[in-house]
């Protein structure tokens, strides 16, 4: 078969490019300006708690200028919620604004206080925080922050929140396999990686194969409903110190 002269290759290149269908190209938004129904963590609070944001669409609440009458938003409840920012929508194109708004601590429940005039609000916008959350350190921002307590390190290719933590603990007292960690409900685990000290001088890893004569020596680590667990198949590791440092983001 002779070769295809530089017309012949030209209608070829001519009609792929017809033929073919190019993607749609999503840019990657910040979550600052991204207005979801689902709560989304944008950024850190004076006090160091983290500010959440999320909106509610399709309501329909009638407000009036009565001053001795809340109105009650209660399909929107955040529980354990400091407000920080509201923004009130009718017609999902004007903005009103009360003078008062809060979040009542018993109930979680939004609440307003002298409205202008008579309005029907279908839209609302929150910023907050958590009283339920601490404060936390962002003077270390990276993966070489090996805290016990949940961090804030990152951001997954998703766009979701990338948290760490390590979990110290003791090795079991007997081989097979064993439940060692119970993560934060919803996370979704990223990576994680861990070890053992033999010793005083010797560390090993979790996850290893060994083999010494006729005998396999291993330990590995896996996730499961939620839990870590570790096969032990190395007498030489039982009870010994540990830990594990486990990267994830959360449903």
């Amino acid at each position: 078969m002779s070769k295809p002269n530089n017309s012949q290759l030209a209608d070829i290149v001519s009609y792929m490019a017809e033929s073919m269908t190019v993607p749609q190209v999503v840019s990657h938004y910040d979550k600052s300006n991204v207005f979801s129904t689902i709560e989304q963590r944008v950024g850190i609070y004076a006090n160091g708690r983290p500010i959440y944001k999320r909106t509610w669409t399709g309501l329909s609440v009638s407000v009036n200028p009565q001053v001795s009458t809340w109105v009650l938003f209660s399909d929107i409840v955040v529980p354990n919620a400091s407000l920080i920012d509201a923004v009130f929508l009718m017609n999902s194109q004007m903005i009103v604004t009360p003078q008062e708004v809060w979040i009542r601590p018993a109930t979680g429940v939004l609440e307003t206080l002298y409205w202008p005039e008579n309005r029907t609000i279908d839209t609302v916008m929150l910023w907050y925080t958590k009283t339920t959350d601490s404060a936390v350190d962002y003077t270390i921002s990276s993966t070489d922050d090996y805290s016990t307590s949940e961090t804030l390190i990152g951001r997954w290719f998703d766009g979701n929140d990338l948290f760490q933590r390590t979990y110290s603990f003791t090795m079991p007292s007997t081989q097979g396999n064993h439940d060692i960690v119970t993560l934060p409900t919803g996370s979704n685990v990223k990576d994680m990686q861990g070890g053992c000290l033999w010793n005083t001088n010797c560390f090993i890893p979790l996850s290893y194969v060994s083999e010494i004569g006729n005998q396999n020596f291993f330990c590995f680590m896996f996730v499961n409903e939620g839990k870590i667990n570790i096969g032990v198949h190395d007498a030489d590791l039982l009870s010994k110190p540990a830990w594990i440092t486990v990267k994830y983001t959360k449903a």
